[in-house]
């Protein structure tokens, strides 16, 4: 597959060091920077970069100072206590009888992200269990928060032919109390692109959507509209996100080493290419826990 889309340009790219793309149609539902270049991921010979719109190339982008950081995970989807621990191998978008199952690694991330953003002098606050509500996350909304991570499950409901704003209505993350649809029908533990595009985050370096398919969406005219849609329109500068369904074990493993890396120095790219291999040098080979995520705007 590879050669089908990179191998179409090598003339193009022989000798180059960096390259830049925008995706179009269905690219934007494919993973195309990791495919098999030469027999290594494209990912690992250049330094790819995802925009969301080449005019972004042209923008003349301020440094955000990254004080702050807001971390949700291991999320009471009952917000009674009475969650059960899954086995932690299971997907992030696991509904079993319209339940929404406890995620049993997430609290190893959300901690070992916290440790590791501290150490490097980001004051983390964490929201975890009955607390990482709707409400939590919409409180974020105008304020200093520089990181955003959200371990939580994702769904998108769309196809290529629904409109913009029914996408942007059935795509969306889960907090706690999802599973009793919350207090109120104001309040029913989900938050959906349409919600996150009316907030301000333009002070958020980076949000990370460590769920199943937050990067997908219906396609339009005018690109993907879905959670991606979402948090671009609210500022944030960088996203990580998912085009696939993804393991909880993985996830939190690719996770927890992309903020080491991170913190360590790296790039956002760098830093998600060398947690990628580590994962892989852990036994998760298949593309399916090292290659669903995508980095957007990271330059």
């Amino acid at each position: 597959p590879g050669e089908v889309v990179w191998g179409k340009m090598r003339t193009y790219i022989e000798g180059k060091k960096r390259v830049y793309f925008s995706a179009d149609g269905i690219f934007n539902k494919v993973g195309i920077e990791y495919l098999q270049y030469d027999g290594k991921p494209f990912s690992e010979q250049y330094e790819v970069y995802r925009v969301s719109s080449t005019k972004e190339l042209c923008r003349k982008k301020a440094d955000i100072a990254v004080r702050k950081a807001a971390i949700f995970g291991s999320i009471d989807y009952n917000d009674d206590g009475s969650e059960e621990i899954s086995s932690g191998s299971g997907k992030r978008a696991a509904v079993v009888e319209g339940v929404y199952e406890y995620l049993g690694n997430a609290l190893y991330e959300v901690d070992g992200i916290t440790g590791i953003l501290e150490s490097s002098g980001i004051a983390s606050e964490r929201y975890i269990e009955g607390e990482a509500d709707e409400n939590a996350f919409l409180a974020i909304d105008d304020s200093e928060v520089g990181i955003l991570h959200i371990a939580t499950h994702g769904v998108c409901i769309s196809d290529d032919g629904m409109s913009s704003h029914d996408a942007m209505s059935k795509s969306f993350l889960v907090f706690a109390g999802a599973n009793n649809g919350g207090i109120t029908s104001a309040d029913d533990g989900l938050v959906t692109a349409a919600e996150v595009a009316s907030m301000n985050l333009r002070d958020c370096d980076l949000a990370v959507l460590s769920a199943c398919e937050t990067g997908l969406g219906a396609l339009g005219a005018d690109g993907v509209f879905g959670l991606q849609r979402g948090f671009k329109n609210a500022g944030v500068r960088t996203l990580l996100m998912s085009l696939k369904e993804v393991y909880d074990d993985s996830t939190s493993e690719l996770m927890i080493r992309f903020y080491r890396h991170l913190m360590g120095g790296a790039s956002k790219r760098e830093a998600l290419v060398k947690a990628q291999q580590e994962i892989r040098a852990l036994g998760y080979t298949d593309s399916i826990h090292w290659a669903s995520f995508i980095l957007l705007d990271a330059f």
